[in-house]
């Protein structure tokens, strides 16, 4: 009985290629907008329809609309202060609003945090799951120092992209390691741009146009799609804000990737009808979808026109009237606000209020008189009195005659230390620090007389020396501060013979400044406030004091308020109950290191300094305290001593009814007349320094200024520019480009401020300046012109242009520069090699230089590129190398080739693909084929070459040697056996043959026997001592393919003949007929014998 079978084995690869959009990083071009009229006569006028275009206006607008940024969500439609649709917002620790500017970005979503046992979050779930995609928006923060998290989820257990600011970093997590990717400021905006790809599990992110993450990993791994972004707070971080603007999505068609890196238009519109659709057209070009007010990208320079349409439920159309409006391009922009006078020209600038926020004229000149001190030691008090004022200056007395403020008089000087004094009646009562207290009779004030000391009145019995810094009196007691140790008590009942009356002793020791009585209560001014209870004279108690960290050594009382100056602060306490006082109000100010504070009618005056460069200068800040709550800053008097050489500072002050006596410490005292801050000088110039200085290879063409000014009646300002650093001025109108006459490379402005009222003022509030300076084209080196290559990453080479910082370089398919395969990469180089590869087609590039204020030259006159590359090479994936094959028939897979249209298959027995038996299978278009004609046993090669479109034909692949042996091993079939139980030298042999033996399996009633290699000869199987039975035996021999053949033989053992039995009765009769003969021969004998 013989069985034969055949086994095959089929091989079926899948060749999957990877496609991944390539993402150029996008330069940000700062364009602030300036407007103005369209002065063009051939511009369409307006009318009304049913849909009516707010903005863009009737307009030149000059880059894209301040704020506004073109995205997916831009919030534009958004209701301010409310929460924004289509976002989920978690609130447990603070709030998601949208507000309406933040920096420089208009309608924009603010997340804060004001809770640390929750967090904020802010969530938009995609229209559907994303395998791969770009999303780009805008973030700013008041405090990089905290966390707040940005990420990309498939949920919120699958987290594939996560980013996070903090420790004023941003950190990009590369699988599971945070890595810091970039240094961050507060309150600025950056733009991301994170490309995903949940084919690899990987990210690239963008920030700012520059590629600060490539090719990071997920988080999770294996996330086969994301399907929301998440920006939130952590319930740790607490009092902070982020800012969100302008998210865009790749997938969206409305939006394409880098939309928002730029300022757009806003399209803004009503309607008097209730519309289900809405979109817009722009320059007559398909219309687009929107959901309301959006902002749209800023096109090219030129004229253009927008119209919007409109369907309501009835499906009616409307539409509104074609609005039309110019774009041109000034890059480079300039905002004075008048917050700093970074750009002021200090010797050409005398109008006022530059570095406090606004240009005025000047007030009239306040300075009565500036006098040199007889001493020039810094001043402690001074103190007016009619025409009397009384100073001090640490080491003398002095009094002087003011009743002509032009010629002032020094009347009298006494000398034995002043540091602070209190003028009652005829006599002045001095702490005259190591001379203790000195009363004098200033009743004949150019001749004071020493009327009373008291200077043995210390406690501690380790100081020796005395230290009287400040004074006051209440009643018959004179309350001084003894330096750093003591409040001392001194009975000045008899002026003659002041004596120690009590103290209150301080162990700590601290320095007292200054004092100051009201009713029972002694207020003494250290850095903090400790307010003593003086009820009982001689036994003074401190009962509070106040301290916030803020350090005031001078102070004033008025009604039931304590004003005090810190640094760059005004605080007001409310003492109506000094045993608690209470805060009511903080302002700040601008002085910096406040040495005295006047009060005058509702006016607070606080005279010190202010840090500057190259030197501090004096000043006095002038407050209006009618409202406690909510004082209002008046005036900034700078002192006339301050020059660039020197530093001065206001040390004391004094003023009734507007007219002042102070000190500067240079040496001067000054006396100045308040009441004239209402009345203006009639003109006045501000002008800046250079506010632009290019190389001579620059020229400023254009520029436009925009003003925000005030101007009542009886006033104005005239604007003037010049391009050639001054020598030339050009009268400007603001709001309208201006062409210079005179060109340059040197950039100042000047306005003239004009008045012909006494008490008016125009003011200038802000000025932006655009401005158009260009570097002139450069040349382009490599590739030359028409060059043709089969290289997909050229290298591209441009004259280096001096001037210039970065570049732009430009590619497209296209001489416009704007088609869909339209690329640009900014470079810090005048070279650059193409990544990622650019397509086979014919390519426009060209180069643009970018200066240090990052405005875009003249491009280049254009090059012309072909490339033209050959396929890539595939990977041959089935048959592997030296496999056989049992199939005359296989299936060869390999890897998809870069750039293939088809494929060539070639076999051969020969590795040299050169015999008479080579095999070419053309033309296949997928990346598998199974000839159809069997293929002979044998030995083969085969390999694949790819070819593209053009008929360009790839590398061949790598060479796999496959053996195909499609026929089965022969078997004879041996008779079936059969023997007898015991027998021996029973057996099996099968004759078998094969070119590629490979092994022999025999079996016994399904059990194995024999499993070894087989070398193609005969099998031999010993079947002795067996027990009686029939038993199966099957052989079957493999090749090295896989086929198979198999025998069967059946094996009978039959039971073996008893012949012991018939034996035995033989012998006993043969022992018997012996026995009988032998007895016959003996009675023969016997019968002889006898």
């Amino acid at each position: 009985m013989k069985i034969k079978t055949k086994k095959g084995i089929l091989y079926l690869g899948v060749a999957f290629l990877l496609c991944l959009n390539s993402i150029f990083p996008y330069i940000l071009i700062e364009n602030i907008v300036l407007e103005t009229d369209i002065q063009e006569k051939n511009l369409p006028r307006l009318s009304s329809q049913y849909i009516n275009i707010i903005t863009p206006e009737n307009k030149t607008y000059i880059g894209g609309m301040q704020g506004y940024y073109p995205a997916t969500y831009g919030f534009e439609n958004e209701t301010l202060g409310s929460d924004p649709i289509e976002w989920l917002s978690i609130r447990s620790g603070g709030t998601v609003r949208i507000v309406e500017e933040v920096g420089t970005h208009k309608n924009v979503a603010k997340i804060r945090d004001i809770d640390n046992s929750g967090y904020v979050s802010f969530l938009n779930q995609f229209d559907s799951n994303k395998v791969s995609g770009t999303v780009e928006f805008w973030v700013s923060t008041n405090d990089t120092s905290k966390a707040f998290y940005m990420r990309i989820l498939a949920s919120i257990s699958e987290r594939a992209v996560m980013m996070r600011i903090e420790n004023n970093y941003i950190y990009c997590q590369d699988s599971t390691t945070w890595r810091v990717v970039k240094s961050i400021s507060n309150n600025k905006w950056y733009h991301f741009s994170i490309e995903f790809d949940c084919s690899t599990d990987t990210y690239n992110c963008w920030i700012d146009g520059n590629l600060e993450a490539a090719d990071y990993g997920f988080r999770d791994s294996d996330i086969s799609s994301v399907s929301k972004i998440q920006l939130y707070t952590t319930n740790i971080e607490v009092d902070y804000e982020i800012y969100v603007d302008a998210v865009g999505y790749s997938w969206d068609i409305n939006y394409n990737i880098g939309d928002n890196f730029y300022e757009g238009l806003l399209l803004s519109f009503t309607n008097n009808t209730k519309l289900d659709w809405v979109g817009y057209s722009l320059d007559g070009q398909s219309t687009k979808t929107i959901y309301g007010n959006t902002s749209i990208p800023t096109p090219n320079d030129g004229l253009h026109s927008i119209q919007l349409f409109g369907n309501d439920s009835l499906g009616t159309g409307y539409h509104s009237d074609k609005r039309w409006f110019k774009v041109e391009a000034f890059s480079n922009n300039y905002i004075e606000d008048f917050t700093t006078t970074t750009y002021m020209d200090d010797l050409a600038t005398n109008s006022s209020g530059w570095g406090s926020g606004a240009l005025n004229l000047p007030n009239k000149n306040l300075t009565v008189n500036v006098f040199e001190a007889p001493s020039n030691w810094r001043s402690s008090k001074v103190q007016m009195s009619g025409d009397i004022v009384y100073s001090a200056n640490y080491y003398r007395f002095e009094i002087h005659d003011i009743s002509n403020p032009s010629e002032p008089i020094l009347l009298s000087a006494y000398s034995d230390g002043c540091y602070d004094f209190v003028i009652s009646g005829n006599y002045a009562y001095i702490a005259a620090y190591r001379h203790g207290l000195i009363i004098l009779d200033i009743s004949d004030k150019s001749n004071p007389s020493l009327l009373g000391s008291c200077d043995n009145y210390q406690t501690h019995s380790s100081i020796t020396d005395l230290y009287a810094t400040t004074i006051e009196i209440k009643g018959a007691y004179a309350y001084i501060w003894d330096m750093i140790h003591e409040l001392i008590v001194i009975n000045i009942a008899d002026p003659s013979n002041p004596f120690k009356a009590g103290d209150w002793l301080e162990s700590g020791g601290f320095y007292g400044e200054k004092m100051i009585i009201k009713d029972n209560y002694l207020y003494l001014l250290t850095g903090n406030v400790i307010i003593f209870d003086i009820s009982s004279p001689t036994s003074p108690s401190d009962v509070y004091t106040y301290n916030t960290g803020t350090y005031y050594d001078t102070g004033v009382i008025s009604g039931n308020y304590l004003y005090l100056p810190g640094q760059y602060t005004l605080d007001i306490l409310n003492i109506i109950t000094p045993t608690a006082p209470a805060f009511v109000s903080s302002t700040s100010t601008g002085v910096s290191g406040p040495q005295s504070i006047a009060f005058d009618n509702t006016f607070v005056y606080i005279g010190g300094n202010r840090i500057a460069s190259p030197n501090n200068y004096g000043l006095v800040e002038i407050y209006d305290v009618s409202n406690v709550v909510n004082p209002q800053f008046e005036y900034r008097y700078i002192s006339p001593c301050a020059d660039p050489s020197h530093s001065s500072m206001i040390d004391t002050i004094d003023v009734i009814n507007g007219f002042s006596f102070m000190y500067d410490y240079r040496g001067y005292y000054i006396i100045a007349d308040f009441n004239l801050i209402d009345q203006y000088e009639a003109i006045a110039i501000g002008q800046s320094s250079s506010i632009y200085s290019g190389t001579s290879n620059v020229l400023l063409t254009q520029l436009l200024l925009t003003v925000s000014e005030e101007l009542p009646s009886d006033t104005g300002i005239t604007y003037y520019i010049s391009a050639d650093n001054g020598t030339h001025w050009e009268q400007i109108i603001p709001n309208s480009v201006h062409a210079f006459e005179y060109l340059g490379n040197q950039l100042k402005w000047k306005a003239v401020l004009t008045t012909s009222h006494l008490y008016r003022t125009p003011q200038l509030n802000s000025l932006s300046i655009a401005y158009l300076p260009l570097l002139n084209g450069t040349i382009l080196l490599s590739p030359l012109n028409h060059t043709h290559t089969n290289d997909n990453t050229p290298y591209f080479e441009w004259e280096d242009i001096p001037e210039a910082t970065d570049y732009i370089i430009q590619l497209d398919t296209s001489t416009t520069f704007n088609s869909v395969d339209y690329r640009y990469q900014k470079v810090n180089n005048n070279y650059w090699t193409a990544s990622p590869f650019l397509q086979d087609n014919t390519w426009y590039w060209r180069v643009a230089g970018i200066d240090s204020k990052n405005d875009v030259g003249f491009f280049s006159a254009y090059n012309i590129l072909y490339i033209d590359t050959p396929p890539g090479q595939s990977t041959l994936i089935s048959p592997e190398n030296n496999r056989y094959i049992a199939t005359s028939n296989p299936t060869f897979t390999w890897s998809e080739a870069y750039n293939a249209l088809n494929y060539t298959l070639q076999l051969d027995s020969s590795n040299t693909f050169s015999s008479g038996d080579l095999i070419i299978y053309s033309q296949i278009l997928l990346t598998s084929y199974s000839p159809t004609s069997p293929i002979t046993d044998g030995i083969w090669y085969w390999r694949i070459q790819a070819f593209d479109n053009t008929g360009n034909s790839g590398p061949y692949s790598d060479v796999n040697l496959i053996i195909i042996d499609a026929t089965i091993p022969s078997i004879d079939q041996p008779n079936d056996k059969s023997y007898k139980e015991g027998s021996t030298g029973n057996r099996i042999v099968w004759n078998s043959n094969d070119i590629n033996p490979d092994r022999c399996e025999v079996t016994r009633d399904e059990t194995i026997v024999r499993d070894n290699s087989w070398d193609g000869n005969i099998i031999i199987i010993d079947i002795d001592e067996l027990s009686i039975g029939t038993y199966i035996y099957t052989c079957t021999v493999y090749d090295k393919a896989g086929n198979s053949n198999s025998d069967i033989v059946t094996v009978t053992v039959e039971e073996a003949e008893n012949l012991f039995g018939p034996f035995i009765i033989a012998s006993f009769i043969g022992i018997v007929m012996v026995i009988g003969i032998a007895m016959t021969l003996i009675i023969k004998k016997r019968r002889k014998i006898e």
